[in-house]
């Protein structure tokens, strides 16, 4: 059973931030290729939007699958996390378990879904919707409800997991704050970037050469800093 008291360093800090953006590029990586294995061409994309190519969803039904792969790969991550977390025999895994499960951004999930726009809410619309959307209401609390169930155990291991005295505000520091950053940049920087055209040209994988330089950058970026993930517990 975890019994964590946290030490959090800058170093643990860019590695976290590190973390966060791999775990959110990936998670569009996802998307997209399942979509070019189903569709057989690339789809467009900007660092949180993406698409299938023309005509794919009317010919492949099972292009639906795409939708639904993004947001099944972070909820793996973040059950592996909550995994490693309870289970793991030493503080090292434990600290990069807890690091894993909130950098897939278990709030965000939340928030999109309550809202109607994520891909859980999109992917059983064009699921189970009919033409006529009557039947929105129900698919947007089916989502809801999905995610909730996916979310809350991991988040419920995770704040069970601190010993720290203010843990309820460490733990609600980390749901937020990695959300934040990762928006700030994505939607602050990174988008806008490309709304100018800045190297929005295709590059691998059917992606902007901004969006390809952009991996690698945090690609390396966390090659370089990954190690301080295991600094975070003190104690087993």
């Amino acid at each position: 059973m975890a019994d964590m008291t946290l030490k959090i360093s800058g170093k643990y800090l860019l590695a976290s931030l590190a973390l966060c953006f791999v775990m959110f590029e990936t998670h569009e990586f996802v998307h997209i290729v399942t979509g070019r294995i189903i569709c057989g061409c690339w789809g467009e994309r900007n660092f949180n939007v993406w698409g299938l190519c023309d005509g794919c969803s009317e010919a492949k039904p099972l292009s639906v699958l795409a939708t639904f792969a993004g947001p099944l790969y972070s909820y793996a991550l973040m059950w592996l996390g909550s995994h490693w977390l309870w289970k793991s025999a030493t503080a090292s895994r434990q600290a990069v378990g807890f690091s894993l499960l909130f950098a897939n951004l278990p709030l965000a999930r939340i928030v999109t879904a309550a809202t109607g726009s994520g891909d859980e809410i999109f992917g059983l619309r064009e699921w189970l919707g009919t033409p006529d959307r009557s039947n929105s209401s129900l698919i947007w609390l089916l989502g809801v409800v999905l995610v909730l169930v996916l979310t809350i155990p991991p988040l419920i291991a995770a704040y069970k997991s601190l010993q720290d005295r203010n843990k309820l505000w460490v733990f609600i520091g980390f749901l937020i704050l990695p959300m934040l950053a990762g928006f700030a940049i994505i939607f602050g920087v990174l988008n806008p970037l490309m709304t100018f055209g800045v190297l929005d040209q295709m590059g691998l994988c059917g992606s902007p050469v901004l969006i390809n330089l952009w991996t690698l950058f945090v690609v390396l970026f966390f090659l370089l800093t990954g190690k301080h993930l295991t600094t975070l517990s003190s104690k087993r």
